[in-house]
């Protein structure tokens, strides 16, 4: 399944924008690549800006949204040293969430 979204607040920003606030909950299946974030997962019609408002997850996990692809992207501390990496594919996740703030139209 991936990601489980569940709103938290919503606005009309003007016009036919709106921003939706959303806890995204992993689950124990990880996508390496990572995991998309459609329009209809959060009830709008196109995303146009994505802020991950909590820089990252209980256990340390970074975050990001890649705008390119429309996927939210995992990282972690390489082993080796030399900055974050992506999680493993199928890295169980479960118990991690983190909090989203996604500007797009209706």
């Amino acid at each position: 399944m991936g990601i489980s979204y569940t709103e938290q607040d919503h606005r009309w920003t003007g016009g036919g924008q709106r921003e939706k606030v959303v806890e995204a909950a992993f689950d124990s299946t990880y996508t390496a690549g990572g995991e998309s974030l459609a329009p209809s997962d959060v009830g709008l019609g196109s995303i146009e800006n994505v802020t991950i408002e909590s820089g990252t997850t209980d256990s340390g996990y970074v975050v990001e949204w890649d705008p390119a692809t429309g996927v939210l992207v995992v990282r972690e501390e390489s082993d080796a040293g030399g900055g974050l990496t992506e999680v493993a594919d199928a890295t169980d996740l479960s118990g991690e969430s983190i909090r989203l703030s996604i500007r797009g139209r209706s």
